[in-house]
């Protein structure tokens, strides 16, 4: 009956990937035979307007979207898919401290402590919108820094390609997709401002999650 509910029925909401047991809902992917899933999202403005808004693999890895070699970092909580990330930098700003961060499908933009979104303001001399109650910046604004977050040792940059995007705010801004969580639990949320940028392999057997540059040329 769940499953015809979900074939006939007009629902809306979000569908996320997490870990099994922590997340009620109304069904349930059995993970017995695909331990591991993969995510990659595809930056396009209008893309939910019958366009490819990413791609799902369950039980393999797509070396085809993704660079072949994933690096993993074991969960440091099966709460959510939760790690420590070893650094964090934009622009002149850089700070080596472990920090606890979650890979969320869920959350659209990059979520983070106060600090660290204020350095990301700096460092692209964006400006509050109290009409949408963002910040926005000139969508013609070049030179800007990668946000870089080192995981297990490797860094991850992501450009301003995918954190600046032109959401038809209109004047020529484009919105800066990170935004202070301010809340309990994790300092980062890494969301799909991330998850576009880097594959991530959502290991679910193995307790890790692995990330791979993502190619956008072919969906």
């Amino acid at each position: 009956m769940r499953t015809l509910v979900l074939l006939v029925a007009l629902v809306a909401g979000l569908s996320a990937m997490a870990i099994p047991k922590q997340k009620s809902g109304v069904f349930t992917i059995e993970m017995k035979s695909t331990p591991s899933l993969r995510a990659k999202l595809i930056n396009k403005v209008h893309a939910s307007m019958g366009g490819n808004g990413g791609l799902i693999t369950y039980g393999a890895l797509d070396t085809k979207n993704c660079d072949p070699t994933f690096n993993y970092v074991t969960l440091s909580s099966k709460t959510y898919w939760q790690f420590a990330v070893d650094a964090f930098s934009v622009g002149t700003y850089s700070i080596a401290k472990s920090q606890q961060v979650i890979s969320d499908t869920g959350t659209s933009w990059l979520s983070g402590p106060q600090n660290g979104i204020n350095y990301i303001i700096q460092a692209t001399n964006a400006q509050y919108d109290a009409k949408y109650k963002i910040y926005t910046l000139p969508c013609t604004q070049t030179g800007l820094s990668d946000i870089v977050f080192t995981i297990g040792g490797m860094k991850y940059n992501i450009p301003s390609t995918e954190y600046v995007l032109d959401l038809g705010l209109g004047n020529g801004n484009c919105a800066l997709t990170a935004f202070d969580f301010g809340g309990f639990g994790p300092q980062w949320i890494l969301g799909d401002t991330f998850i576009r940028t880097y594959c991530n392999a959502y290991d679910v057997g193995g307790g890790r999650i692995g990330f791979s540059k993502a190619h956008h040329t072919s969906v």
